[in-house]
Order: C-alpha cells, then structure tokens, then sequence
C-alpha cells in the first residue's frame, strides 16, 4: 500500500505530498529549485514532473500557465494533489511520454532528469527506475524535446552528473542551442563536482558564464 507523507518543500515556505514508493525530492531537487530563475509571466513545462517540486519552485516567478508531464501515471495523480494542496490554478498534469505531446511552445523547460545508465541496480520498484534510470528517456532525447518545445531565446534548466559534461555539450551543440550558465556542485573543496547545473539558451551562440558552488563543509 502506498504511504503518502506531508512534508515541507525545502527553502520555502510551502508544503507537499510524498510517496515512499516512488522518487523523493532530495538534494538535486531543491539545488535546481534555487538555480531557476526568470521573469514574471511565462509558459513553464517540467519534463517528468514528479511529484511536482519543481513546479512549485516556479510559483515565485508567477507564471502564466505550468505543465508537468510524467510517464508515470501515479506520480501525475501525486503532483495534481500538490497542486492542489498549494492552490495553484494556473496548471495542467499530463500523464504522458514528452516525445508524444504537441503543443504551443514554452518560454520556459526545466527539468530533472534521469541519467544513470547501469540498469543492474534497478530494483523491483518500477517507478523508483524511470525515474533514476534513462530507460524511456535518453539525454539526446530530452535535449531533442527541449528543442522542439522551446521558443526561440527561451531557456532550459537542468541538473545532471557533472561527469556527463562531453554529452550535454555535444547534445545541445547538435541542437543547435547553446549553454548560457553553468554551475559545478562540489561536496567539498578540493574534490572532483559530482553535479552540474546548467541553463540552455535557443540560440545558436551566446557567452557562457560558469560557477561553482559548496554544498558540504
């Protein structure tokens, strides 16, 4: 039987329904819910939406409409109930493969994707592995997605493995987009980054500005 659980949405003041079965909001989560960033009034889409975390996020930018779209069907009724929970009228939940929705584009696309490819640790909880593991979505898909849903000069945002820096890079160049902010995350000083945050412009050229950032002691 699933166990949903209130719990609070990490630096804000609002709350939201998880569920111990599926993916929880983590670290990733409220990293990439501080790097977004834009003006009021946007058309904002989050690619495998989750419980809706990333949305929420959002709120402070008071965009004009939101759409999160999952593959999994019981993650969709979970972000419908945060949604609700924190009376936000202004948003659509689809239960739906990205590669399958058509629609107007979006002046906005976030997204935290999977990205761990070694399927020998997938347990039996099937929902825990489409969302760790890049089974129905690949990086060259999502980045392919993005594309096709993203207004010209609109902007993607992302974390990911910082070891996959090559194929983020390679993906978006052949996309013809170009990366406008990078940010390494770091455990601790003197260590390798273990994730990377990036924001992505549709635009073939533009400066890219990199950061870095200490999430440990």
């Amino acid at each position: 039987m699933n166990q949903k659980k209130l719990d609070f949405l990490p630096n804000s003041t609002l709350s939201l329904y998880q569920d111990d079965e599926m993916f929880k909001i983590n670290t990733d989560t409220s990293l990439l819910g501080s790097f977004i960033n834009f003006k009021v009034n946007k058309r904002v889409l989050d690619i495998g939406c989750n419980n809706g975390a990333l949305l929420l996020y959002c709120l402070k930018y008071k965009p004009s409409f939101m759409l999160g779209i999952d593959i999994d069907s019981k993650a969709c009724d979970i972000a419908r109930m945060n949604m609700e929970l924190n009376n936000v009228q202004n948003v659509m939940i689809i239960n739906k493969n990205i590669k399958d929705y058509n629609d107007e584009q979006f002046d906005v696309i976030i997204s935290n994707p999977p990205y761990d490819q070694n399927k020998r640790y997938i347990r039996n909880n099937d929902q825990e592995a489409k969302a760790r593991f890049t089974i129905d979505l690949t990086l060259d898909d999502l980045i392919s997605q993005v594309n096709r849903l993203l207004k010209d000069n609109g902007r993607f945002f992302m974390i990911h493995r910082a070891t996959y820096l090559n194929d983020i890079i390679f993906c978006i160049r052949k996309h013809k987009m170009s990366a406008e902010r990078v940010e390494f995350i770091y455990q601790k000083k003197d260590s390798f980054a273990q994730k990377i945050m990036i924001v992505v412009v549709k635009r073939n050229n533009t400066e890219c500005k990199v950061y870095h950032r200490i999430i440990g002691v």
